[in-house]
């Protein structure tokens, strides 16, 4: 009698067991994550979207920047003046979260299923934006990695 309970109580124990698999390996429904975001075009577009406002658009402000007019105190990069640092300064404290930010979504978008040229208008889109962080960062510094 002991040993039907032994065998019955095994064999609840396997059988609860391999239920929990269905349940630890599920996806999250209530978040975000790689498993459940990488999966449409829309997705894709959302992520590029939200880059849209780093780019500055033309001003007033931004032509004494430029060789479109040269102001009163001309900006020393402007003339070759500039030294730029080798370390310190401005390094450990610029912002380089749109460059990793850039580089995830290129480093996930294949996951995506659909249109072959809409991904790729996706993926162009975080191209530029990924070469204008690296412009604005050279011309900060005169080289990044």
């Amino acid at each position: 009698m002991k040993m039907k309970y032994t065998y019955l109580s095994l064999l609840a124990g396997m059988l609860l067991g391999f239920t929990a698999c269905d349940v630890t390996n599920t996806v999250p429904e209530d978040a975000i994550t790689d498993l459940n975001y990488w999966t449409k075009v829309a997705d894709l577009k959302q992520f590029a979207n939200s880059f849209y406002t780093s780019l500055s658009g033309p001003s007033q402000w931004l032509d004494d920047t430029s060789d479109n007019a040269v102001s009163n105190s001309p900006k020393d990069w402007l003339f070759n003046n500039a030294i730029v640092p080798g370390s310190g300064g401005e390094w450990a404290t610029s912002n380089w979260a749109n460059i990793r930010n850039l580089n995830y979504f290129l480093g996930r978008y294949q996951t995506v299923k659909g249109d072959e040229g809409e991904i790729n208008q996706y993926v162009g889109e975080i191209r530029f934006f990924r070469a204008h962080e690296y412009f604005n960062k050279v011309k900060t510094f005169g080289d990044v990695p």
